[in-house]
């Protein structure tokens, strides 16, 4: 189940958050206050580090979508600095390991790494793009047999 997160980040002051056990934040945007009129830096903390993921520029860019997920195993520090910044997002319920994923598609690499060089892998035949008989490629037409084969019938 997902719930609603905002947060109304005024400049200078740095903002801590941490997701309730089991399910983890998504930050899905970040728009600028009514009223401001100043470029404003949007920065995140998390595991030591702290980055900018966003700037904000009055009637150029009003607000950001972010894709942003932090899960339950530390805190999460919001700031900005120039102006009041709402973020916006939401809280998901983290999906256990045992549930299986929805959209699982083995991937075939293009490219396989052997001592050092790429080899190219092999894909099967198929028709070029337009062709929707497999009879108008002719690669693709059934093989016809051979003298000899035709020859050993009894």
């Amino acid at each position: 189940m997902n719930f609603f997160f905002g947060l109304q980040v005024q400049p200078g002051v740095k903002y801590t958050q941490r997701p309730p056990k089991g399910s983890m934040l998504r930050l899905s945007q970040a728009a600028l206050g009514p009223n401001v009129t100043t470029r404003t830096v949007v920065s995140v903390g998390c595991e030591g580090q702290t980055l900018v993921v966003c700037t904000l520029q009055p009637g150029r860019v009003d607000q950001c979508p972010l894709n942003l997920c932090f899960n339950d195993a530390g805190d999460v520090t919001f700031q900005s600095e120039g102006g009041v910044v709402h973020l916006t997002g939401f809280y998901e319920a983290e999906m256990l390991e045992e549930q299986p994923e929805v959209h699982q598609h083995p991937i075939e690499p293009l490219f396989q790494h052997t001592e050092g060089k790429q080899k190219k892998s092999k894909k099967t035949k198929r028709p070029p793009p337009g062709n929707t008989h497999p009879t108008e490629d002719k690669d693709m037409q059934p093989k016809k047999k051979s003298k000899k084969a035709k020859k050993q019938k009894p």
